[in-house]
């Protein structure tokens, strides 16, 4: 094997590994995920290098009345391929909303009356 070629596949080896998935989520504690709803996933779409595109979502379109339970925002292997093969110049992230129900209150403290 030459040189050059030697070289070629590392740095192709490095970027494939580099190139992790990633996730972010914010979790209601106040509000226990539904098991009867599906979670619901939205891809955004972003431009040159994520300096174009919203990462807004409207959980309301999603849970409409329904207390959020867990916002997951992540690139999943498919955002990542899109990514590497576009240069970044078109970058997707995947959003995750899950619906719950509220919580019950806490029982009131041992003892009062």
């Amino acid at each position: 094997m030459s040189r050059s070629l030697w070289v070629l596949s590392a740095a192709i080896g490095f970027a494939a590994m580099s190139a992790g998935c990633y996730r972010n989520s914010i979790v209601n504690e106040a509000v226990i995920p539904n098991p009867e709803s599906e979670s619901e996933t939205e891809t955004k779409v972003f431009f040159a290098w994520g300096l174009a595109g919203s990462g807004e979502v409207d959980v309301r379109d999603h849970c409409h009345s329904a207390p959020v339970a867990s916002v997951s925002y992540y690139a999943d292997p498919v955002d990542v391929v899109v990514s590497g093969i576009t240069l970044g110049l078109v970058g997707l992230r995947s959003v995750e909303i899950q619906c719950g129900t509220p919580a019950p209150r806490a029982v009131a403290k041992r003892g009062a009356r």
